[in-house]
């Protein structure tokens, strides 16, 4: 539980920057927390682009967007698993009222810091991980609903939830509607860099589909074996780590992969909601995995880089010691 408010005060934080980078149009360079400078006139760095300009996706204190995305959607499943924690103490009467042990204070400050983490991961535009939390999201509400709360109970979480949705959408709608529709130049641009990367990631399969191109060598492998005229900034790795994982190592290193992957599936539908009396952590870091596995499909950074390899597998450790307990 101890883990769960300081995995949540640091994505609080990262979610104030992220928004105050988003309502300042810039981020800051600085040499202590590894940001680098990043502006919408800037070549490279992540924009919204429509007819009204060009808009700069939330960093936060990390190397892009995406990135800070699918740290928030881990945060914000952390958040509802404290709220279902405390409505299940509350509906077994493990309190004699709702003001013990400060729980009324608790919960607004559960709500804040979801509003919070919710408005930054709405600023970073990032498609992947939206997805990914509806699913864990969805994941969570059923589980409430297996326990046998009330509508009423989850209220309010669904309530803060639409709120701040509806006022952001109708707000940056503009915007937001750019990275839904997808018709704009550097929508289209992203789109079409993505199917090629796909024909890539085909290619290198194709060649080396027995044992791969090494781990770490997928950009290595298009500049050999596909195309060896690109720019180097233009080599980049596939936006799916199923395809990644299976041009890097071959075919034996995707079965191990998606035996592990398929090792959770398996424990969580053995697993019977009545098995846990109150502690709700075993579904909640479930349903982060189910939404890893989701981002998984349309992006790389918890394979290739450094932050999202050490989240991943923080979170897979963590799950594993709630199967432990069970």
């Amino acid at each position: 539980l101890k883990l769960a408010w300081l995995f949540v005060g640091s994505a609080t934080l990262q979610s104030i920057l992220a928004i105050w980078q988003f309502s300042r149009q810039s981020v800051f360079s600085s040499k202590w927390l590894g940001m680098a400078a990043q502006s919408p006139e800037i070549l490279g760095a992540s924009v919204v682009e429509n007819s009204f300009g060009r808009w700069l996706r939330a960093y936060g204190s990390l190397p892009h967007p995406n990135i800070l995305a699918g740290f928030l959607v881990i945060g914000l499943l952390i958040l509802i698993g404290l709220f279902l924690n405390h409505e299940l103490r509350i509906k077994n009467h493990e309190f004699k009222n709702k003001f013990f042990n400060n729980l009324i204070v608790k919960q607004f400050i559960i709500f804040v810091c979801y509003a919070l983490l919710l408005s930054a991961l709405f600023f970073t535009f990032s498609r992947g991980a939206w997805i990914g939390f509806l699913f864990g999201f969805l994941g969570l509400l059923f589980f409430g609903f297996k326990k046998n709360l009330r509508v009423s109970q989850l209220a309010s979480l669904l309530a803060v939830t639409l709120i701040t949705i509806i006022v952001l959408s109708s707000i940056f709608w503009p915007i937001l509607s750019t990275r839904l529709m997808g018709a704009e130049r550097l929508e289209i641009k992203s789109t079409e860099e993505r199917i090629t990367s796909y024909k890539e990631a085909a290619v290198l399969i194709k060649r080396d589909w027995h044992k791969g191109v090494g781990i770490g060598n997928y950009t290595l492998g298009i500049h050999n074996q596909v195309n060896p005229h690109l720019r180097s900034w233009a080599y980049q790795p596939v936006h799916n780590v199923y395809l990644l994982v299976f041009a890097e190592l071959g075919i034996v290193g995707l079965i191990v992969w998606l035996l592990l992957i398929g090792t959770v599936f398996y424990r969580i539908i053995r697993f019977r909601v009545s098995e846990i009396r109150y502690k709700s952590w075993f579904f909640v870091f479930s349903s982060i995995l189910g939404s890893i596995f989701v981002i998984f499909f349309f992006d790389h950074y918890f394979w290739t880089l450094h932050f999202g390899i050490m989240l991943f597998w923080l979170c897979l450790g963590l799950w594993s010691k709630q199967v432990s307990l069970l």
